[in-house]
């Protein structure tokens, strides 16, 4: 039996966007990290644009390669914010459990209580939270 298609996982575009601000530091155009890939800035402001896990990968190495600093992921975590995520990053970042970040994301949709908002979630995925979490 085969495995089936393999499955490509994505990152949306705009993730790049603060690899672009920090290269910029060292004078490193948008252009110069970008072209090699055939993207610009406008392309990864484009809200429905995602590329492949392994696309985010070669920008970040490029840029690392480009300003000649290996340590170039600290310098990206220290701009970081959990609200860079949206609402399940902020949730996940900031909650001290999985029921408190599920309760978080609830109120933020407008559900009244975890209960209801698990449920809302099962039918959407076919899967608990947890279970959804857990793979």
């Amino acid at each position: 039996m085969g495995a089936g298609p393999k499955q490509t996982h994505t990152l949306p575009a705009a993730y790049a966007i603060p690899v672009l601000e920090v290269v910029d530091r060292w004078g490193i155009e948008d252009a110069q990290l970008l072209g090699p890939f055939g993207l610009s800035r406008q392309d990864l402001a484009d809200p429905n644009r995602a590329f492949p896990l392994d696309v985010a990968l070669d920008i970040y190495e490029r840029a690392v390669a480009l300003t000649g600093d290996p340590a170039l992921g600290i310098y990206l975590g220290l701009q970081m914010r959990a609200t860079a995520h949206g609402i399940l990053g902020f949730a996940a970042m900031s909650a001290s459990s999985l029921r408190e970040a599920i309760q978080e994301i609830g109120d933020r949709l407008g559900y009244s209580d975890v209960a209801n908002f698990s449920r809302a979630f099962r039918r959407w995925t076919g899967k608990t939270p947890r279970a959804y979490r857990t793979g």
